[in-house]
């Protein structure tokens, strides 16, 4: 009987441990993510669309805390491309190059152009813009046009004049765009 009463009590030592961590982990990853939302709202949007937002996701987005948040960011993003951009195609190679977009690397930019769907996206919940993230972040972070910031989740197409607009504004003024990192925006250089 004493042997069954010690076995118990290690058992529930043990758990209690497993709690105190896991509390822990999770009071951690709530600081983190307080920390993560001076990225700005696309940044942020990018971050949970991958997993960067669950500590028990890949690419769980914990930066050390001698690292500026936006330089974490950068290298979050490089990471994330760096393992999986072979392996995608699509909307998936859209969403790993909107990391390095939303980094301030501009030449990304057009592998989310040349990879929109083909038919628009339905948002059957409050997350189905994270399946339009791409398109809806290039609207609102790029100074383009309004007529081609217009509802992005059915405009934006493969195929479509709103692409071949888009490519050529790109084109255009890729060189005079600038990369804002604390508002997460470009801008023409003045």
């Amino acid at each position: 009987m004493f042997k069954a009463l010690s076995q118990w009590l290690e058992r529930r030592r043990a758990r209690a441990a497993e709690l105190q961590a896991a509390e822990r982990a999770e009071a951690e990853a709530k600081l983190v993510w307080q920390k993560a939302q001076r990225l700005g709202r696309w940044r942020v949007l990018s971050l949970e669309y991958t997993g960067g937002n669950r500590p028990t996701a890949y690419f769980y987005f914990n930066p050390p805390e001698d690292i500026d948040i936006f330089t974490a960011y950068r290298d979050h993003a490089s990471r994330i491309w760096d393992k999986f951009h072979e392996k995608e195609a699509g909307n998936g190679l859209a969403d790993l190059a909107l990391l390095r977009v939303l980094s301030g690397e501009l030449d990304f930019a057009d592998l989310i152009v040349d990879n929109l769907p083909a038919k628009p996206t339905r948002f059957e919940n409050a997350r189905g813009v994270m399946f339009a993230l791409p398109q809806y972040a290039m609207a609102n972070i790029l100074p383009l046009p309004e007529t081609l910031k217009e509802r992005p989740h059915k405009t934006w197409l493969a195929g479509s004049q709103v692409q071949a607009d888009v490519r050529a504004w790109l084109k255009e003024h890729h060189d005079k765009l600038k990369w804002h990192e604390k508002e997460g925006v470009y801008r023409e250089a003045e």
